[in-house]
């Protein structure tokens, strides 16, 4: 949502969408899940967190100490480490 335009975007998107409650698919989905979710994410706080890994049968919750609620924008670099092939199920 930093990027030019990101944003307006991501507003206007969401004003097409009927938002639904994710808690019965969450645990249908069957690959891993990363969590990259920002303790200071004014849009999905981060005490919903715990919902989501209770629910997702594979996941991986990284508490984004200082960023909000697009921690893979605000940090790319430290947020990108999250990302590699070291899921600890990886075959």
């Amino acid at each position: 949502m930093l990027a030019p335009g990101g944003r307006a975007a991501v507003l206007a998107r969401m004003e097409q969408t009927a938002l639904k409650d994710p808690v019965m698919r969450l645990p249908l989905i069957k690959a891993p899940v990363l969590l990259l979710w920002g303790r200071k994410d004014r849009l999905i706080p981060f005490s919903n967190s715990a919902g989501y890994t209770r629910l997702l049968p594979d996941n991986r919750l990284v508490a984004c100490k200082d960023l909000g609620h697009a921690p893979m924008e605000e940090d790319p670099p430290n947020r990108s480490r999250h990302c590699g092939n070291s899921w600890p199920n990886s075959a």
